[in-house]
């Protein structure tokens, strides 16, 4: 009986964290590819050659501040579900 109420504690446990876990692993895995994307642009515009095409730079410079914005959005949404997911956790008994 005790095995049993315990086996049915940890599956309640794992159901009220599963969905939360995936979002973060999923938001993680794009916070990784966006934060590479900054850290080329960032490289590209380090580049003197990128400068002799005043057009380029602009859609670098373009490209560059919108790749942030996204860093920061996903950045912000990670810390989101983080504390989600301990709060979730901690109710639970994790």
């Amino acid at each position: 009986e005790d095995k049993r109420a315990e086996a049915e504690q940890r599956n309640r446990r794992y159901r009220e964290t599963k969905d939360l876990r995936r979002h973060l692993e999923r938001v993680e895995a794009e916070l990784v590819t966006a934060e590479a994307r900054v850290a080329d642009l960032t490289r590209t515009l380090a580049d003197p050659a990128v400068y002799d095409d005043a057009e380029q730079v602009k859609q670098v410079v373009a490209t560059h501040n919108v790749a942030k914005d996204r860093a920061a959005e996903l950045f912000a949404e990670w810390e989101r579900l983080s504390t989600r997911l301990e709060a979730a956790e901690a109710r639970a008994g994790v």
